[in-house]
């Protein structure tokens, strides 16, 4: 269960760092991901990245946000779910 928890939110971190990425490149003419370390086309061609070239696609897994179903948090699970994040790395 805490394999998935954390596939979960890796998905939605990757969903919402395109949206992010894709709303600033239309509407704020772009972020450049650029360290100084490459050229102007090397930028360019990261921008063509399959998840960054369709901005606010929708998809199957793109799923809008639902409230929570459970309103506590379980200590014992995050310690759990800690361990198991830290013993894979």
């Amino acid at each position: 269960m805490a394999l998935q928890s954390r596939r979960d939110a890796d998905e939605q971190s990757w969903i919402a760092t395109s949206r992010l990425y894709n709303w600033h490149r239309l509407f704020d003419d772009g972020i450049w991901l650029d360290g100084g370390t490459t050229s102007v086309e090397e930028v360019r061609l990261i921008q063509q990245h399959p998840w960054i070239r369709d901005p606010f696609q929708f998809s199957d897994q793109d799923d809008p946000p639902t409230e929570a179903k459970e309103k506590s948090l379980d200590r014992q699970d995050i310690l759990k779910w800690l361990l198991e994040c830290n013993s894979t790395e």
